[in-house]
């Protein structure tokens, strides 16, 4: 193992937590502190650097360790691991809702713990890089000059660039969150839902309708359709106007494909890429 962190225990049971830290020296990881406490330790994550928490679900005090976890998830952004001795399926699963990094029962092994930390580790890796994507992504649609607009499996509107802003006349806040089909000319829709039916079966399908403008003229759309598969199953469907900048058009498609690889691997993963 070669990823060397900085880990916070958060353990109420003495000889428990100076066994942890021994199991993780011996690893070279740095034992940043031991808390009894959620309350001290969200008082050292604001002092003190830390990359891993390990957290033992039910620690005595105003705070239980599922506190903790919900508090760094929404505040600090750090992998936290859950430790429990509890088997019951009401703790587990409220545990496995707030989506740890990995979930050790105890008494555990030296090798279990090693195993247990690489994984965290090498989860917030890829989420990080997977984060780069996205924003990458998203700066390459709304950079473009082609006509770029998501929508949701609910036929919502979720995305829009700066083109579709330029071409089609609404701004973003006026279209987002609104139904495709309001947007389509009346005789154009039937055709519109025929393709995306179409989608289920095929992974991508021509695109030739129109779209009417806030001055109420039709902007004609000659293009293609595809599915985007992101987090929890939620689809994501992408039309795109055709353009001759094929680097562009590569590292769009590239990186649509990396997500879904990404998202099949580690389907607990806490970025979404819209």
């Amino acid at each position: 193992m070669n990823i060397k962190k900085r880990i916070l225990i958060v353990e109420d049971e003495a000889i428990v937590a100076l066994d942890i830290k021994s199991k993780l020296l011996e690893l070279s990881h740095t034992v940043v502190a031991i808390n009894s406490s959620a309350e001290a330790a969200i008082e050292c994550l604001t002092s003190k650097s830390v990359d891993l928490v390990l957290i033992d679900v039910t620690l005595k005090g105003r705070l239980s360790g599922i506190d903790l976890a919900r508090e760094i998830a929404s505040r600090h952004k750090i992998p936290f691991v859950f430790l429990t001795a509890h088997s019951d399926d009401i703790v587990i699963n409220c545990c496995m809702d707030l989506k740890p990094y990995g979930f050790l029962r105890k008494p555990f092994l030296a090798k279990e713990l090693e195993m247990i930390v690489e994984l965290a580790f090498h989860r917030k890796k890829t989420e990080s890089i997977l984060l780069d994507i996205q924003n990458k992504y998203r700066q390459a649609i709304t950079n473009s000059d082609i006509i770029k607009i998501a929508i949701n499996e609910d036929g919502k509107i979720t995305l829009v660039n700066q083109s579709f802003v330029k071409h089609c006349g609404y701004s973003k806040e006026e279209i987002i969150g609104k139904l495709v089909w309001d947007y389509l000319p009346p005789e154009r829709i039937s055709s519109a839902r025929l393709r995306w039916a179409r989608l289920h079966f095929e992974p991508m399908v021509p695109l030739e309708t129109a779209w009417i403008s806030k001055s109420g003229e039709q902007v004609q759309l000659f293009g293609q359709a595809e599915i985007l598969h992101g987090q929890d199953g939620m689809r994501i469907f992408i039309t795109v106007e055709k353009f001759d900048n094929i680097a562009a058009m590569n590292f769009i498609s590239t990186h649509e494909c990396l997500f879904e690889k990404l998202y099949s691997l580690l389907p607990g993963l806490s970025v979404s890429p819209f």
